[in-house]
């Protein structure tokens, strides 16, 4: 399934902004809140924020808005379980199965973790480290595999966008970095939205 996005913005924490925040606008009209904290923020803040979500009446029950909390890593073992009102996801994964590679995260490890979701594409891990379509998509095909909803991140630069290749850009994503079986969401970034 493909969704369609609004917004993008900062979350703010306690003092500077933890991450980004954005509003996906489901098939019947619900709301994906998706906070992304990057590498900011603890296994106590998270907690924190849990807390002050879990007393909001508005996100119980039959509401029409969930909430994806995709803290760091270090912050998941302490948020498992913990919570229906907020749901876990991941950042990122590892494009297969675990194959002694350091530093990465499988998507079987992070469904132990108790995500139901994992951010792939976003435009800090195509800019810093040159992730592809085609590896976006590996990891995509990987995090179906374990039952996680890839949240795949797709969008122009500044360059592109100005020379008038946002269509063709998103265009040329959406073939190459898109899995052909399984549910997934869609997050269009378009530069300066």
């Amino acid at each position: 399934m493909v969704e369609r996005l609004t917004c993008n913005q900062d979350v703010v924490g306690s003092s500077p902004a933890v991450g980004s925040l954005c509003v996906i606008i489901m098939d019947d009209m619900s709301f994906l809140v998706v906070a992304n904290w990057k590498a900011n923020g603890n296994a106590r803040l998270a907690e924190s924020f849990l807390d002050v979500l879990s007393s909001q009446n508005s996100l119980s029950g039959g509401s029409t808005c969930s909430v994806v909390l995709c803290p760091p890593y270090t912050a998941m073992p302490s948020l498992r379980g913990r919570s229906c009102v907020v749901r876990l996801g991941g950042q990122d994964c590892f494009a297969g199965v675990s194959r002694g590679c350091t530093g990465e995260i499988t998507a079987k490890m992070l469904r132990e973790c108790g995500c139901e979701y994992v951010i792939l594409g976003h435009s800090d891990r195509r800019t810093l480290l040159h992730e592809s379509d085609s590896l976006i998509k590996l990891k995509a095909e990987s995090a179906i595999g374990e039952c996680l909803i890839p949240i795949i991140c797709v969008g122009e630069n500044r360059e592109e966008r100005e020379s008038g290749a946002t269509g063709r850009v998103l265009l040329e994503q959406c073939r190459s970095c898109l899995p052909e079986e399984g549910s997934f969401l869609l997050r269009m970034n378009l530069y300066g939205l």
